[in-house]
């Protein structure tokens, strides 16, 4: 990244963004651009990627596209356990869900500077959508709980993928709630291919559901 795009990026997470996710209980390690908070059962972090120069916006100086990530090791532990192939799981295994904070808005924002004159009226919107939008979703992705519920009502705010799936099959068993955990493996992977794909996944929870049937 140049010089003078650092010096834009830390302008615009300058005190006013740094106040709202402090007051949110996010911290922000030395000249890091990102944010983390840990609750017991989940960490969650603020990353606010940025583009140098970007080809596909002639003059910009930066384009700021932040991400969100939220991690609960204990789903992701028995994903890995469950599946066996971390390529199933996208090759990341440290987030549960990670996407652009503005994926479920109908119109999506772009957030580009292309002058100095441009930082402050970009630093007030997004300050706005993270009070709007991003802090809202965090607090309701707290713990294995909330992240069932968001599934359950179709939260359009989660961008789901086959990973996010088998997460979700993952928390329906730490829940003990093994026959909703098959009813999204046949529902997502029963299909031929898929199911032979993602075989592993099958055996595990067969295994636990007899295992439990002879107790």
């Amino acid at each position: 990244m140049t010089t003078d795009a650092k010096n834009i990026i830390n302008s615009i997470i300058g005190n006013e963004i740094n106040n709202l996710m402090k007051a949110n209980d996010f911290k922000r390690r030395g000249q890091s651009i990102n944010y983390i908070r840990k609750t017991q059962t989940a960490t969650q972090k603020l990353e606010m990627i940025c583009f140098s120069h970007p080809s596909y916006h002639p003059g910009a100086i930066i384009h700021i596209y932040p991400w969100i990530s939220i991690y609960f090791p204990e789903i992701n532990h028995l994903a890995v356990e469950m599946v066996k192939d971390v390529r199933l799981l996208a090759g990341d295994v440290k987030s549960t869900i990670r996407q652009p904070i503005q994926i479920y808005v109908k119109s999506e924002p772009i957030w580009v500077i292309e002058s100095k004159d441009d930082c402050e009226p970009v630093k007030q919107k997004i300050y706005q959508f993270l009070e709007e939008h991003t802090i809202p979703l965090l607090k309701d992705l707290k713990n294995t709980s909330n992240f069932i519920e968001l599934f359950e009502r179709k939260d359009k705010r989660i961008m789901a993928g086959d990973p996010q799936y088998i997460y979700l099959v993952c928390a329906y068993i730490l829940q003990s709630d093994y026959s909703k955990a098959m009813k999204v493996l046949e529902q997502r992977f029963g299909k031929k291919g898929l199911r032979s794909l993602y075989s592993s996944a099958f055996l595990y929870l067969e295994n636990i559901i007899k295992t439990r049937q002879s107790i």
